[in-house]
């Protein structure tokens, strides 16, 4: 094992350890599921719109605001889930990696199902 003495570098193996893997398998499993019935909560109500501009929500904020009703609070919900997902994809997708040596099948199939992605 190879001594990690940047404090960053000591943090990110400590989140990115094999055996947190099953944790963000499953913690990705679960945004993912919660993205799509948010999205479809969007769309239901028709809150599309609730934030009409991106990255922004008015041209002064960058939250929704108490104008913008449920709508608003559904719309930015669902941008803010997203960073969610961002964030848990991006620690599985690091964790996978590290364990190159140990499981480079798992390793190849992962890089491999995101050749696909851009297919899509």
């Amino acid at each position: 094992m190879t001594l990690v003495t940047n404090p960053i570098s000591r943090v990110l193996a400590v989140l990115t350890a094999p055996s947190r893997l099953r944790l963000f398998v499953w913690l990705s499993l679960a945004t993912q599921i919660l993205i799509v019935v948010t999205g479809g909560l969007v769309r239901l109500t028709g809150s599309g719109l609730g934030c009409p501009t991106w990255p922004k929500c008015t041209e002064d904020s960058l939250v929704s605001t108490a104008e913008m009703g449920i709508h608003g609070l559904i719309e930015f919900g669902n941008r803010l889930l997203t960073f969610v997902l961002l964030i848990v994809a991006l620690l599985t997708f690091v964790t996978v990696v590290r364990m190159w040596e140990d499981r480079a099948n798992l390793v190849r199939l992962t890089l491999g199902f995101l050749g696909l992605l851009r297919f899509s």
